[in-house]
């Protein structure tokens, strides 16, 4: 049979499986976070507190070349195979294939043990020896030898033929690392005297081909991004025009808090940001190794965000900073957000290598306030927060300007942190103001609060009066949220009992019994949680969160709305949860439980959680940390049900769920594709019955049941051939996995 037909016959099967909702694979834009030197991970699954991440995963030439002219693509295609099948969600909802980031290097720094390493091919290796005074030696590349160069081009051709569009984006690795010099300090030698007192005239036959790298890696590669990695040195700026000429984009390994170069003109410093910026390129950062402690890399996050980068890749140590300042860099990536860090150079200004002057920020300018730096701050208030902010005086107005073409929507959403100093914030804009509440006295705050009737136009487009110590403010459209009290910001009322209080707009279900007596599938207890009385740990944002709980005992169950939606349109459901499960008090870990959380919509408005009709997104277990939930839906009526559902496993001493920050969007008509699509429901899963709550809502009476009830068996799919060489099968979760080793697993 064909190949054509076999893919037919697949994708037609597939295809049977979708009934209400649809998970479209597709692939990935560059635009998001890399984890540097990844392996494979399947972070979706693995590390859901994190923001979507794509891989940047490297090999060497002399991995890939086994003879002249000869290429065995084994051990780059085992790259892409390990990432093969991971997804990542798209901001839109739709899972898209993880994408990839691909650089081949031909030399490498240093481990502990040796010195710098040739990854040109075995009869080409090493190229050149540099010797240090105590002995220890670098190889290097003979970029000076024209059988090399010759070699080098035919390779980076080959490579091209083989995955261009296959990846997300490429390096173009000329020298050391994958960056545009050939040799560097390090550990206290001066290894670039000694190569130019060893080697004559390598460093000048590097720089002559670094241009030609550039242009070969565009030609090889017509329909994938690629970007030129400079560092310092001799050549930069021209290297950097080489690369624009070329229609490369320009990578920088250095995101730090601010530099002093950032304005550097000579060959040096030039390319530290701000020159690219003004020649208008794409534009690639990559964090610093190590990277020191939290603040550091979030203020390097600021740094990088506001040049507006294609992308960012993180060190692997990065990706354990708080995650919250890395949701930030997340949906400030090459989003429609305004924002501003209320800060300025970290250098003596004046200089001809002065740092970048003036605030942090895209599309939105502040005016009436003051710097203050730690020492600055009153007492104790030291935080990630406190190395540069602004302060407001008593009598003044930290007055805010969006860009005119920003398009803000009905309710745009203002984001600020600040230094809660025991009272509320005073904030208006034109035909609008609130008084917004504060949560906790001298305390650095994140607040987050509408603005209806807020708009771009003018030069005062919201202020905030009085007394204030401000950090990070953001502004974002109105996102068309179809939920009532997303946010659980609103009251909270007894729903028949003392221990059922649940937050306005929404309605509490749980699963009632089997085995109560023995402490299994017994009613939670609903609560708000307040983060005035209790502090942040279980509040996303604002004040307020949901929170539900047993002692000692099982339950499943949750929370639900109606929602009156408009039929056949197509919605994105997100919602953030945080458990904890354990059999120890410390809040913070979780030890010997199993929580699970989920998400779900009735498309059929439905209030029945456990019907068929409901369709449930994966469920993720995971504790001690917020993890956020996607689930895609078509409308098939008048109205659809939400649900916020969290199943405890065992009977722990601590079983708690937090929910925050759920949104409800009409993405609108979904629109066909030209070509077929891919698409995977989720599982239906089945639940066990509910129990009736005397709300004022009625809720369908449970069927009464013996014994704690089994868990369904549910199948994967089978292996069904792909291609001639890989294989796929849909789990039950939705997911598709593949296997390209030639042979059925």
């Amino acid at each position: 049979m064909s190949s054509w037909r076999v893919r037919l016959i697949v994708v037609t099967a597939i295809l049977l499986v979708v009934v209400w909702v649809t998970f479209v694979v597709r692939s990935a834009s560059a635009d998001t976070i890399y984890r540097m030197y990844d392996n494979g991970g399947d972070w979706r699954v693995e590390r859901p507190d994190l923001p979507p991440l794509g891989a940047y995963r490297w090999a060497a030439w002399s991995d890939c070349e086994v003879a002249p002219g000869e290429y065995n693509w084994s051990y780059i295609q085992n790259i892409l195979d390990e990432e093969r099948g991971h997804l990542i969600y798209a901001p839109d909802g739709t899972l898209v294939a993880k994408p990839v980031h691909l650089m081949v290097v031909v030399s490498l720094s240093p481990g502990d043990s040796h010195g710098y390493m040739d990854m040109s091919p075995a009869d080409l290796a090493p190229g050149h020896i540099v010797t240090a005074p105590h002995g220890e030696d670098a190889a290097l590349p003979a970029y000076d030898s024209s059988v090399w160069v010759a070699r080098f081009e035919a390779f980076i051709r080959a490579l091209g033929a083989e995955f261009d569009g296959e990846v997300a984006s490429v390096v173009i690795a000329p020298g050391l690392d994958g960056e545009a010099t050939p040799i560097k300090y390090w550990r206290g030698v001066d290894w670039p005297t000694l190569m130019r007192e060893q080697v004559p005239g390598l460093e000048y036959r590097f720089g002559q081909l670094v241009p030609r790298v550039i242009q070969w890696y565009r030609e090889a590669f017509p329909t994938t991004p690629v970007y030129t990695n400079l560092a310092a040195g001799a050549g930069r700026c021209a290297w950097a025009r080489d690369a624009i000429a070329a229609d490369a984009g320009l990578k920088n390994a250095g995101l730090v808090p601010d530099l002093d170069a950032w304005w550097g003109v000579d060959d040096l410093h030039c390319g530290l940001v701000e020159p690219w910026m003004e020649w208008g390129k794409d534009v690639w950062f990559e964090s610093k190794h190590g990277g020191g402690n939290d603040e550091f890399r979030l203020w390097s996050l600021y740094a990088g965000v506001h040049y507006g980068p294609d992308a960012l890749s993180l060190h692997r140590e990065w990706l354990a900073m708080p995650q919250a300042n890395l949701w930030w860099a997340y949906r400030n990536l090459n989003q429609d957000r305004a924002w501003v860090v209320l800060r300025d150079s970290e250098y003596p200004k004046g200089s001809m290598y002065s740092g970048h002057r003036g605030p942090w920020g895209q599309r939105l300018t502040a005016s009436g306030w003051d710097l203050r730096v730690r020492p600055n701050l009153p007492y104790g208030q030291d935080s990630v927060y406190a190395r540069q902010s602004g302060w407001v005086a008593p009598s003044g107005r930290l007055v805010l300007d969006v860009a005119d073409d920003m398009s803000l929507g009905a309710s745009p959403e203002v984001r600020i942190v600040w230094l809660d100093r025991g009272g509320p914030l005073r904030v208006s804009w034109p035909g609008g103001g609130a008084e917004v509440p504060d949560t906790r006295a001298w305390t650095w705050d994140e607040t987050v609060f509408r603005a209806p009737g807020l708009t771009a136009e003018g030069i005062a487009d919201l202020a905030f009066e009085g007394e204030l110590w401000a950090h990070r403010i953001e502004i974002a459209p109105d996102d068309g949220n179809l939920l009532t009290n997303p946010d659980f910001e609103g009251a909270f009322t007894e729903r028949g009992a003392g221990e059922i209080k649940v937050a306005v707009g929404w309605e509490p279900f749980y699963q009632d019994g089997p085995g109560q007596p023995d402490g299994y599938n017994v009613r939670p207890e609903w609560k708000p949680y307040d983060m005035a009385t209790f502090g942040p740990r279980q509040v996303r944002n604002g004040r307020f969160s949901q929170v539900w709980f047993s002692t000692y005992s099982t339950h499943t169950g949750g929370v639900y709305q109606q929602v009156d939606v408009t039929p056949g349109q197509m919605l994105l459901l997100t919602a953030w949860s945080r458990a904890w499960s354990s059999s120890q008090d410390d809040p913070d870990v979780s030890i010997g439980g199993a929580y699970h959380t989920s998400v779900g919509v009735d498309p059929t408005g439905g209030t029945d959680w456990h019907n068929t009709s409901v369709i449930w997104s994966d469920e993720i277990r995971y504790h001690d940390a917020w993890v956020r939930h996607v689930l895609r839906v078509q409308t098939q009526t008048g109205r659809v049900t939400v649900f916020l559902r969290g199943r405890a496993e065992w009977r722990v001493k601590h079983n708690d769920v937090s929910w925050d920050e759920v949104s409800l969007v009409d993405l609108g008509e979904e629109v066909p594709t030209a070509t077929p699509t891919i698409t995977v429901e989720p599982t239906r899963t089945s639940t066990p019955t509910p129990t009736t709550l005397d709300t004022g809502t009625p809720v369908p009476t449970a069927t009464p049941t013996t014994g704690p009830t089994a868990a369904p068996t549910l199948t994967p799919g089978p292996w069904l051939p792909w291609d001639a060489d890989c294989f796929v099968r849909v789990l039950v979760d939705g997911q598709l996995r593949f296997t390209c080793t030639g042979k059925l697993p």
